[in-house]
């Protein structure tokens, strides 16, 4: 009787070796497959992203370009203003003056 229990007990632990086996292999073809589609859409995200990034820098090129090319007419518009509003304020301090 011995010999029949340590036989089915043999067995029983081979069966369930054999079955942590298999769902041990299944799981590491899933984290497999997982890890392909990770790197794909990954991939996929770093090219979306580059593209982004080419534009955005023809944007800022293209932004550069026209401030630059804006700077001197904004620059003279602003002295303008400004003198303006110096002579404004003298203005208002020379009534001021003469008022009190």
């Amino acid at each position: 009787m011995a010999r029949k229990r340590v036989k089915s007990s043999s067995r029983t632990a081979d069966k369930a070796l054999r079955t942590l086996g298999q769902r041990l292999d299944a799981l590491i073809g899933r984290a497999k497959r997982t890890e392909r589609e990770v790197e794909a859409r990954t991939a996929k995200q770093i090219r979306a992203l580059r593209l982004k990034q080419v534009r955005a820098k023809r944007a800022v090129q293209k932004l550069r370009r026209r401030s630059v090319a804006a700077a001197p007419p904004i620059r003279a518009a602003l002295k303008r203003a400004w003198a303006d509003l110096n002579d404004a304020v003298r203005q208002a301090a020379a009534r001021f003056r003469k008022t009190s």
